[in-house]
């Protein structure tokens, strides 16, 4: 058997998920802080659920296909059907490569400019902390649903939370300030993660730019 017989196919990297060449887990991990502890005993955690309803504007929202939520940074496709950002990006997952619907073949360009997607203005949230990782290009904050359920296994004094990023198996490690994810072995990557004010600089939010480059 040839290695081409078996080689996986490569997996659309969108820009959020672009890993930072300069940053050294192994070197990094004993002097890594990951939160701003000044109010772990506060009621942050008490307001999460509140910051959510605020930050979706208190309406009712469609349901999205994949997940079966109230959408969330909703994108839609040229077939005219709309998902959540990061259920979409789980689609470009999947061999196909295609509406989660109809099954129309998703463009190539969703991977590197998803703004023009959106069918929303991408909002920064406006709770106190938030949760950010880090790409080769910058910050970035978890969707608005993922920074609740980070928040809650931190709060809860879990070491590490297993959860879906963007369609992929990921592990956030809070000890060591970092997230695992990928599907197999020969291809897990590492990202940096923070806890810290919501106003420290970053990008946008999931991958969604707050200004996109002319």
């Amino acid at each position: 058997m040839k290695f081409n017989d078996w080689q996986l196919e490569p997996q659309p990297v969108f820009l959020d998920e672009e890993i930072d060449p300069d940053f050294n887990p192994n070197s990094e991990l004993s002097r890594s802080r990951i939160i701003d502890d000044s109010d772990l005993d506060g009621p942050e955690a008490k307001r999460l659920k509140h910051d959510n309803i605020l930050e979706d504007g208190g309406n009712q929202k469609a349901e999205c296909a994949i997940c079966l939520l109230p959408m969330e940074l909703p994108v839609r496709f040229p077939c005219s059907h709309e998902f959540c950002f990061t259920c979409a990006k789980g689609l470009m997952r999947t061999t196909a490569k295609s509406c989660g619907i109809c099954r129309t073949e998703i463009p190539l360009n969703f991977i590197k400019n998803p703004e023009s997607f959106a069918t929303e203005t991408v909002q920064a949230p406006i709770r106190k902390n938030s949760w950010f990782y880090k790409s080769r290009s910058g910050w970035w904050v978890y969707a608005p649903r993922m920074q609740t359920e980070i928040e809650n296994a931190f709060q809860s004094g879990k070491s590490t939370y297993e959860c879906i990023f963007n369609g992929r198996n990921c592990v956030l490690d809070f000890k060591k300030s970092i997230q695992t994810f990928g599907e197999n072995e020969f291809q897990k990557k590492v990202q940096k993660i923070k806890r810290g004010l919501s106003d420290s600089s970053h990008l946008g939010v999931a991958g969604l730019r707050y200004r996109v480059p002319s």
